[in-house]
């Protein structure tokens, strides 16, 4: 992966991820806690709030899951320097059903992503974490579509 590439990149081309697209992918994972953290904040309806909550908590999981898949990958320990790029996200100060729905699809997406990793790559531990997060992915798409279906039945109830 070049320095212009991401880690979507080699799940388009059908490549297995390199470190530096490991560690890219890493770093999204964990971004996404304080993203889902700050959807939910937005969300009026508390139980579809506590759901996109509970998809932030396991993004953080997918990165600390992804830090054992790089320890794997170069034989020896890691520790990134951060968790996240951090970069402040911009987001609408409301979140409704048609933010949600391109929420759900990006998470439908990184799970067929995930899935491609793994179907590239060589190490079997490795495929094995990848294939987790991304059925995981799949289950926070899922939830999000749940959040949408309460807060459009509250909309209309």
């Amino acid at each position: 992966m070049t320095a212009n590439d991401s880690p979507y990149t080699a799940a388009a081309t059908g490549e297995a991820l390199d470190l530096a697209g490991l560690v890219s992918l890493m770093h999204l994972e964990f971004d996404g806690e304080q993203l889902y953290n700050t959807i939910a904040d937005r969300i009026a309806h508390a139980e579809a709030a506590e759901l996109v909550r509970r998809n932030g908590r396991e993004e953080a999981v997918h990165g600390e899951r992804l830090i054992e898949v790089i320890a794997l990958r170069t034989g020896a320990p890691y520790q990134p320097e951060q968790r996240g790029t951090g970069n402040e996200l911009e987001l609408p100060e409301t979140i409704g059903a048609k933010f949600l729905l391109r929420v759900a699809k990006g998470e439908h997406d990184g799970g067929a992503m995930y899935q491609a990793y793994a179907d590239n790559e060589p190490n079997e531990e490795i495929a094995r974490l990848l294939r987790q997060n991304g059925r995981e992915e799949v289950m926070h798409a899922r939830r999000v579509e749940q959040a949408i279906e309460m807060i459009e039945a509250a909309a209309a109830g």
